[in-house]
């Protein structure tokens, strides 16, 4: 498994292929519920740690730039800007999981399927419901 090759320096160990599957299985059942709160507190881990990184690789570049290391202090700099990107990426990312674009948020109200509260709009319809926004979009500037 692809997963547990990869989580093996970050769990300090072999991570049994038992318990791997079992958090996966329950990860997923929780999100085809549309329970988000895993997925929301990986991506704001993910992102608490991308801005980590871009403080420190900008600390970095800062004192490579002041000591005349131009190119690694560029490098630093570089990566630092990638960190910043990915960071923004993922908060945007979670606000769009927490606060649904306009027209899948009003797809969902005017949908028998959404008397429960749960965003569970079906992909054709969110495809339909973006296509009349988008045309009513472009004709109105004409």
């Amino acid at each position: 498994m692809a997963l547990k090759l990869f989580a093996k320096g970050s769990t300090g160990g072999n991570m049994p292929s038992p318990a791997v599957v079992t958090a996966l299985i329950e990860s997923s059942k929780s999100v085809h519920n549309n329970d988000m709160r895993d997925v929301e507190a990986m991506l704001v881990t993910q992102a608490m740690t991308l801005n980590a990184m871009f403080a420190d690789l900008s600390r970095r570049s800062a004192i490579n730039l002041n000591s005349n290391y131009l190119e690694a202090g560029e490098r630093y700099l570089k990566m630092a800007m990638k960190a910043q990107s990915q960071c923004r990426m993922t908060l945007e990312t979670l606000s769009a999981i927490k606060n649904p674009p306009g027209y899948l948020r009003q797809a969902g109200q005017h949908c028998p399927w959404a008397a429960t509260g749960k965003q569970r709009v079906p992909l054709d319809f969110a495809r339909e419901a973006k296509f009349k926004f988008a045309k009513q979009t472009i004709g109105a500037d004409r």
